[in-house]
């Protein structure tokens, strides 16, 4: 945008230079190879494509513009750090107008709904200032909720113009599910407990379509063998955070401390320890290394993960009187993207009246708490698991060679890292565990016939009898293979060993042609 928009387009969304945002922390990059210009002009000609008018397409970048100014905006604390101003010295107050302009709504009324917010208090409504460290979580909060509401627009209005393009049943459909890898960081949050959590329910599926594959063509093939549903592997990492009737999980215990006043993130980490200390996959901290709440040994790793903060972050407290705003903004987008504004406020003050009334310290099992973060990613999570599960998956793992985009040039720890992330080599684990290597019998007997040519050159024309006689004339233990009706069944290993004796066949009769 801040590229390929001309001159008339950069003053109608109210933009400015790339290094002048501080959202952009890293200014202006350039990608070899990238083209912004054509980048940001194939954007709109796609979303032409989706059927998205020029006044739908001007409100999205107006969106993105007000999204990337709220990242200017400083503030200036009293003497008694009690409240705050929106800091002259940078123009955050003209900086506040031009993104209110952006948004269609009045200046003044934004300002004031996060320096002094409208608070209900029983029957009375009550302005309560706040201090720096609260507004500027409301601001980074409504600016992040805008982000994230535009880019389920744009997903919606993909999945609509899709769905008038086909006329037959909605039933059939091809979906493209884009997910990021298992993250171990130095410093891991609760976004990356969400993320892994994910992967490992992702990967539950991935080994779960692996055994039905398998076990569907052993049975086709008429192959005894032991069944094992190798999805189960990750049921108790899964468990441990999601939660199950008779287990706790890491999340619902962040909701249970979300409801009383006073907890805060040292207290949710006391009830994880509390009730995991005793599980194998669960690591609490110890005197050798305290320098993060707790771990989990997920299928890719061991992940030491830092509650800080998790506590806000499950609760994801907007700034009602500024969705309210933008609920009733004279922009269109505006209106759609907030249109639950007033669902949103309900919620948030359920969740404080339910903090009060567990003031004495009681427990809740109130239902209305099922709206935090953590639940409402675990809600939609299953919906999706519900979808795939629904449909026949198909996996393709993507893998950089290297970060410096050097051709030729395979990082060999990198890689293995990608390949223990994204649950390739768990599926190798899978895989190796049966009989990973089918051979169909004619093309087994066609290329290692060399090795007894008698056997394999005979008249024999069922190639499956011929197969069991070379088997047994090369010692090949009967436990490493298994015959089926059109295939041999190798395990890990046997078939590499075949092809060494194979290449051996073939250099002394190469040498013994030399004259």
């Amino acid at each position: 945008l801040l590229q390929g928009a001309d001159s008339a387009k950069k003053a109608e969304y109210d933009l400015m230079d790339i290094g002048s945002y501080d959202y952009l922390s890293n200014g202006r990059v350039t990608v070899p190879g990238v083209d912004d210009v054509k980048e940001f002009s194939d954007t709109k000609a796609a979303m032409q494509i989706m059927r998205m008018t020029e006044d739908e397409i001007s409100q999205v970048m107006r969106c993105v513009s007000a999204v990337l100014l709220f990242g200017n905006l400083k503030l200036k604390a009293s003497r008694n750090n009690e409240t705050c101003t929106f800091d002259p010295s940078n123009d955050s107050p003209g900086i506040l107008s031009r993104i209110a302009k952006l948004c269609g709504i009045d200046a003044r009324q934004l300002e004031s709904s996060f320096l002094s917010p409208k608070l209900k208090v029983g029957a009375q409504t009550v302005k309560k200032s706040q201090n720096q460290g609260q507004v500027k979580y409301a601001v980074e909060s409504i600016s992040k909720a805008i982000y994230e509401r535009l880019f389920a627009y744009l997903v919606k209005k993909i999945n609509k113009a899709m769905n008038e393009n086909n006329h037959s049943s909605a039933i059939n459909f091809i979906g493209i599910l884009d997910i990021a890898g298992f993250e171990i960081f130095e410093d891991n949050s609760f976004e990356q407990l969400c993320i892994n959590l994910t992967n490992e329910k992702l990967q539950q599926l991935f080994n779960h379509t692996l055994f039905i594959k398998e076990q569907e063509e052993y049975i086709k093939e008429g192959i005894e063998w032991n069944q094992i549903d190798f999805g189960m592997d990750l049921e108790e990492t899964i468990a441990l955070i999601e939660g199950r009737p008779t287990l706790s999980g890491l999340i619902p215990l962040l909701d249970q401390a979300c409801l009383f006043p006073s907890a805060d993130d040292k207290y949710y980490q006391e009830l994880c320890i509390k009730e995991h200390k005793k599980t194998d996959i669960f690591i609490s901290p110890s005197a050798i290394n305290d320098k993060f709440s707790f771990g989990v040994i997920h299928y890719a790793g061991e992940v030491l993960y830092n509650a800080e903060g998790w506590l806000k972050k499950n609760m994801d407290q907007l700034n009602d009187n500024v969705t309210n705003l933008l609920g009733g903004s004279k922009i269109a987008i505006y209106r759609e993207l907030f249109s639950d504004a007033k669902a949103v406020s309900n919620r948030q003050r359920t969740m404080a009246i339910q903090q009060q009334s567990n003031f004495g310290g009681a427990r809740s099992k109130n239902k209305g708490m099922k709206r935090t973060v953590g639940a409402l990613y675990k809600e939609e999570l299953n919906k999706l698991l519900t979808v795939l599960n629904a449909t026949e998956s198909n996996f393709i793992r993507c893998i950089i060679p290297n970060h410096q985009k050097r051709p030729g040039f395979l990082d060999k720890p990198l890689i293995v890292d990608q390949l223990k992330c994204n649950g390739v080599i768990e599926g190798i684990r899978i895989v190796r565990k049966g009989y990973p290597n089918k051979v169909i019998f004619s093309e087994f007997r066609q290329r290692y016939g060399i090795l007894c040519p008698k056997i394999a050159g005979s008249f024999e024309a069922n190639s499956k009898i011929v197969s069991e006689k070379m088997l047994a004339n090369l010692d090949v233990p009967n436990t490493d293979f298994k015959l089926g009706i059109h295939k041999i069944f190798f395990k890990t290993g046997v078939l590499g060993s075949l092809e060494e004796r194979r290449d051996a066949a073939l250099s002394k009769i190469i040498v013994n042609c030399i004259p």
